[in-house]
């Protein structure tokens, strides 16, 4: 390298090439922003542990959004402060709730619908927070809100697992890694053909899971995992990417190209 080169930017994450270079030049030590501490509420009557044994009462799911949400907060860069499972009730809602200054950033998952059981959004305003806004043009995860609680933003993500998993990729994660000092970057997106025939309702974004491939001729072409309700996990853990179907646009036929968002390599 030569004298005056540039070798780091304020914003860039530290990559382990980073770390590499950085100990070629003789820089053993370095200034970084902290991880931003997070707490994880999921909410529901129906909760039991990940670890309770089978079989399962009858009525009862195990929280699936708590450890998730926990490993991607981490694939984030964030470092989670507490999780915890809170029941459908008001009171134990607000008790939990005023237990999230402690956390830069706060996730809750579930009862922020408009069912008798979803108090979120009145608890969250009777503990003294600001709801920004509340349901989003998008499928999954229309019913998601955003809040402040004295300044803290507190991110409400509906509770079935893939309208959250989608809503944190899209909203949480900016917000952590803005956090942190990093520099702003636009979703990872390109072209691929697709292969299947795709419902779209009217007036709503959807992002749809799907497997994208390169094909012998280089380009992309793009499956989606199968069904897409957003109770099913399967759908994301099969998919290296979302198909962003923009508001305006009408049902796909195969054979149109659409956009996608990378979210990790080609199948």
């Amino acid at each position: 390298m030569e004298r005056g080169q540039l070798v780091l930017r304020g914003g860039e994450i530290v990559t382990p090439a980073m770390v590499m270079l950085l100990a070629m030049i003789g820089r053993s030590r370095l200034a970084v922003a902290r991880r931003p501490t997070v707490a994880i509420l999921s909410t529901g009557d129906e909760l039991r542990p990940p670890e309770t044994p089978p079989p399962l009462e009858y009525g009862f799911i195990r929280d699936s959004n708590g450890p998730g949400l926990d490993a991607l907060v981490r694939e984030a860069g964030g470092q989670t402060l507490h999780r915890e499972v809170v029941p459908d009730r008001a009171e134990a809602l607000l008790g939990a709730v005023r237990k999230l200054l402690d956390a830069d950033v706060s996730i809750l998952t579930g009862g922020i619908s408009v069912g008798p059981h979803d108090h979120v959004r009145s608890v969250l305003g009777e503990a003294g927070a600001e709801i920004v806004f509340w349901r989003i043009r998008q499928r999954p995860g229309k019913p998601m809100a955003f809040a402040l609680l004295e300044g803290r933003p507190v991110f409400c993500l509906p509770g079935n697992p893939v309208s959250a998993a989608v809503c944190f990729w899209q909203y949480v994660k900016p917000a952590l890694r803005q956090l942190m000092g990093c520099k702003p970057e636009p979703p990872d997106l390109a072209w691929a053909r697709a292969t299947d025939a795709i419902a779209k309702a009217p007036g709503l974004h959807h992002f749809v899971r799907g497997v994208a491939t390169f094909g012998e001729d280089g380009g992309v072409r793009v499956a989606t995992t199968g069904a897409q309700t957003s109770n099913l996990v399967s759908s994301i853990t099969r998919a290296n990417c979302l198909i962003h179907l923009e508001e305006p646009r009408a049902d796909v036929s195969a054979g149109e190209i659409v956009p996608i968002e990378w979210m990790r390599g080609p199948g």
